[in-house]
């Protein structure tokens, strides 16, 4: 057609249309940059749309672009990490900083690389407190944990506000930490004993009533250790205070109450030494209880039990599904039929003189399987003759089913109401080989079906 129009014909009255679709940012509120390039027609190509459509003829068409919903901001926290130690002040690598809002949750972490910086990307607007964690370094220090800005506690960390701009110098310097230790002892008798059963230790640093618990293991001398404290005064408790069984918990030195515990002032980067303790009551046994083995219906579970100091006596009891089972009262169980499908635990109890007995409570991993028969196919006996009679011998099968049935078989076929153990040959047999399947069937196991090898063709007497 060389330049000229073609000319576009059609009975419908429909024509092509060509719809272009901005987005109306004073209708559809404020959208961030387009990363595209602008388009011929001035739109940006991320939101320009052509359409080639056929349109009947008649009202005009209305086309409403689709609605494209800004991103929500997000705005980076930037700063530099520098710790402060014996040997002076510089960056540190390694420490662990997270922003998180005042519920604990929309977290974002980061870590200072080799120059103490640090960045936390994609920090949605709103009110976030930071905590800056380093418990070990390759300089061999241990740091107090801190918080922003300059606060050792979460209750009282300076929130950062987060708007629509990123955030840059929030520089912190970590303090070297130090450390409180001494001995932990309690009486066995009329003996003194390491306290292993202590397993925290709680300090209330310059006069705060709400103290800190901190995680501590005695070891087999009694030693405790707490590192990575702030310089400040301290007060301590032992174990649980108010107790009413097992080891009685106590401050520092032998008070009953906090107001009437000894202070203890700890300098920078100090290790204290000899804050011992020696606690009142009846220590509890430490118990704890494990189970392994095969958890399907005919395996056995074992349990293992730790205590510590050594138990004189244990004693044992298997629970299904929190019920006691008669008679599982050793360190054992094997599974039977009842246990399919439910939670097997184990509880043991530990005794030793001088100490209050300690139940500890262990269970599998998982729910009890189905078990499964492990059995040979049938054979037969008897001649293959009209007249005769076959019997069908079933494999040895373990374990014994409760429930032994038979179906025989003429060529592959089923034989109508021959369901016996044993089966009298017919004249509809001749001609025809024979074969029969055993199904064994208990509760709590997979029901198994074997079936023999056939008979030659069955013939006249």
């Amino acid at each position: 057609m060389g330049n000229k129009r073609r000319r576009i014909r059609d009975h419908g009255f429909a024509v092509a249309l060509t719809i272009t679709a901005s987005l109306v940012l004073g209708t559809l509120g404020a959208v961030g940059p387009a990363a595209a390039a602008p388009s011929s027609t001035g739109v940006p190509a991320s939101v320009a749309t052509t359409v080639t459509a056929p349109v009947e003829a008649g009202p005009a068409a209305t086309i409403t672009a689709p609605t494209v919903l800004a991103a929500p901001a997000k705005t980076s926290v930037t700063g530099v990490v520098r710790a402060h130690t014996t040997k002076g002040t510089a960056p540190l690598a390694g420490v662990y900083v997270r922003a998180f809002t005042g519920t604990g949750t929309n977290a974002v972490y980061a870590v200072t690389d080799a120059t103490g910086a640090y960045s936390l990307q994609g920090l949605a607007a709103g009110s976030y407190k930071v905590s800056y964690n380093s418990y070990s370094t390759s300089a061999g220090f241990v740091f107090a944990e801190q918080f922003w800005k300059n606060k050792n506690f979460e209750a009282e960390a300076t929130p950062i506000k987060v708007g629509g701009s990123n955030l840059s110098g929030y520089d912190v310097t970590l303090q070297q930490g130090s450390t409180i230790t001494g001995t932990l002892t309690m009486k066995v008798g009329t003996k003194s004993a390491p306290a292993q059963s202590v397993r925290k230790v709680t300090t209330y640093l310059n006069g705060s009533k709400t103290g800190v618990e901190r995680y501590v293991s005695v070891d087999a001398k009694g030693k405790y250790s707490i590192t990575g404290l702030v310089a400040g005064s301290y007060k301590l408790s032992f174990g649980v205070v108010g107790a009413k069984t097992g080891l009685r918990g106590e401050f520092y030195n032998n008070a009953t109450t906090l107001a009437a515990s000894k202070s203890i002032t700890v300098a920078f980067a100090q290790s204290l030494t000899g804050i011992n303790a020696e606690l009142a009551g009846t220590p509890d046994l430490v118990v704890s209880v494990g189970v392994y083995g095969d958890t399907t219906v005919g395996g056995t579970l074992t349990g293992y039990v730790y205590s510590s100091p050594t138990a004189s006596s244990t004693t044992y009891q298997w629970y299904r599904n929190g019920v006691a089972i008669s008679g599982a009262s050793k360190i054992t169980y094997r599974l039977v039929g009842a246990d399919a499908g439910k939670t097997i635990t184990l509880k043991a109890k530990a005794a030793k003189t001088g100490y209050t007995s300690s139940v500890g409570v262990g269970q599998p991993w998982n729910t009890i399987a189905l078990g499964t028969f492990q059995a040979s196919p049938p054979s037969i006996k008897g001649a293959a003759k009209v007249g005769a009679t076959l019997t069908a011998v079933p494999g040895p099968t373990v374990p014994t089913p409760s429930a032994l049935t038979y179906t025989w078989f003429r060529s592959g076929s089923p034989i109508t109401g021959a369901t016996a153990s044993t089966y009298k040959i017919t004249a509809a047999d001749k001609g025809f080989t024979l074969s029969v399947r055993t199904t064994a069937k208990a509760t709590g196991y997979t029901t198994l079906t074997r079936g023999s090898s056939s008979t030659v063709p069955v013939t006249l007497p």
